[in-house]
């Protein structure tokens, strides 16, 4: 499955903005590990800083609420977002399969996968 990691980017502090993109890519290596591939919004958002070419936070969301839509299932890391919440309810109104993380360790986002994973054979078969 093409799996979504959404979850709080931005901060007041820079050092949490770098703790944020660190968490989700964290996430992303163990989904990656445990045999699916996925999205990780963050990098973009960070690629772009790096290289310094300015995107404004419209274009940003615009750009992950279209590449949401391409994902099979989408993971909720902790924390407030409120771009992760609106990319949440756009793959909840696609009745696509998401989930919340309660933390993000390996064996929390294993127990997350499965459940997707079961949602995703229901999906199919129910249609």
């Amino acid at each position: 499955m093409l799996i979504y990691i959404a979850g709080p980017l931005r901060s007041e502090n820079e050092n949490e903005i770098i703790k944020n993109v660190t968490r989700a890519v964290k996430v992303g290596g163990i989904v990656f590990d445990l045999g699916h591939e996925c999205i990780i919004p963050h990098l973009f958002w960070y690629s772009h800083r790096l290289i310094g070419w300015p995107v404004d936070d419209d274009q940003a969301l615009s750009y992950c609420y279209r590449l949401v839509k391409r994902c099979d299932a989408l993971l909720r890391m902790p924390g407030k977002s409120d771009g992760a919440d609106k990319e949440l309810m756009i793959l909840a109104k696609e009745n696509r399969p998401l989930t919340y993380l309660q933390n993000v360790s390996r064996e929390e986002i294993e127990r997350c996968l499965k459940m997707l994973e079961k949602e995703s054979v229901g999906e199919i078969t129910r249609r």
